[in-house]
């Protein structure tokens, strides 16, 4: 079951402003650890977001051994909440943590490797969620710092798919297939509704994420995000990928390197151990039984 928004302990001196800004506008959620050199190129674009938007900067730090929360106390403008939590409990963990500080908003959430959209386009994603009722999500296109188009939007994972994705076996035509399919909606040029998204930018709407109890803490990284597209999915919502809007994402995933094995990547053990509880979750997946 997905766990209830944490407590952690909050270091900022702006909670009485962010208290009084309009609840119009989608608060700014970003999870960091070890996110210093990410923060030093991007967190200075997300304050002056906020500061755009009238909203709050929330940044849920889990445990950096680096400096990331001293930079963050220092490019995080007048809006930012800081929390820092004292151990690491994951990426989920944290998105649940950023939507207690701002109740009642939607919640735009980035990677902290991500540069956000203009205001413009932020308002346009809002626009998408105020004219469909029943969008729980809707995700920007996201391209890398060299302009070209990431898989941001998938069906949901079967064995067949990963087994494309992540061995040799991707030579197999049939696998190869199935790899291909999994990923073919992020070729969408027009907005579409789609199995999931990942989590390094979205927005989320509040009543959507509050129906189901928000984003579900036992995976600690990978797959908390299909997770969640699942889950609002099973409860009748939608998920949209807006091609029309562009976030620029530095995206260098560990657990897809080509030099990551099980055996030697703590990444790829992660990911490996999130898609199995996935499965566990959705049996019927495992083959495609799903929902498409």
């Amino acid at each position: 079951m997905p766990a209830s928004p944490t407590r952690t302990t909050a270091t900022t001196g702006t909670e009485p402003a962010a208290a009084r800004l309009p609840q119009a506008s989608p608060g700014i959620a970003i999870v960091t650890h070890d996110s210093a050199e990410e923060l030093r190129r991007n967190l200075g674009r997300h304050a002056a977001l906020a500061e755009a938007l009238g909203a709050p900067l929330v940044v849920v730090d889990n445990a950096s051994r680096d400096d990331t929360v001293e930079v963050a106390r220092e490019l995080g403008g007048p809006n930012l909440m800081l929390i820092a939590a004292p151990r690491n409990r994951g990426y989920a963990a944290g998105v649940n943590a950023a939507a207690a500080a701002m109740p009642g908003r939607d919640i735009l959430l980035f990677n902290p490797d991500v540069e956000p959209p203009p205001p413009e386009g932020v308002a346009a994603l809002q626009r998408f969620l105020d004219t469909r009722p029943r969008a729980a999500v809707v995700a920007p296109r996201l391209v890398g710092r060299d302009g070209e188009p990431q898989v941001s939007a998938r069906r949901f994972p079967t064995v067949t798919a990963m087994l494309g994705s992540t061995t040799g076996l991707g030579r197999i035509a049939a696998l190869r297939r199935s790899y291909e399919r999994y990923l073919e909606p992020s070729s969408s040029p027009s907005a579409r509704i789609v199995d999931w998204v990942i989590g390094a930018a979205m927005l989320l709407r509040r009543s959507a994420f509050d129906e189901v109890g928000g984003w579900d803490d036992s995976f600690f990284l990978y797959m908390e995000d299909a997770d969640y597209c699942r889950r609002v999915a099973r409860a009748g919502w939608e998920v949209w990928i807006e091609p029309a809007v562009t976030a620029v994402h530095g995206y260098a995933r560990a657990s897809s390197a080509p030099s990551a094995s099980v055996v030697s990547s703590w990444a790829r053990r992660q990911h490996v151990a999130s898609l199995a509880r996935f499965f566990c979750r959705e049996p019927r997946m495992l083959w495609g039984g799903g929902r498409r």
